[in-house]
């Protein structure tokens, strides 16, 4: 084995958002993810929640 082939991947899956898809159909989706998806969203959505409430604007 190659150095390279035991690297971890840490590369982020890349989100595809559909711009035809019901607020009702995307929410099914969500229910349905494993339990680790739904716990690494939500803490995803805690830390853009607190970065953004930090955020200044510097210019207009």
């Amino acid at each position: 084995m190659s150095s390279e082939e035991n690297k971890v991947k840490t590369e982020k899956p890349k989100q595809i958002i559909l711009v035809n898809e019901s607020d009702d159909e995307r929410l099914i989706k969500k229910l349905n993810r494993p339990d680790i998806e739904k716990f690494r969203a939500f803490t995803q959505m805690l830390r853009t929640n607190a970065m953004l409430k930090q955020a200044r604007i510097t210019h207009k």
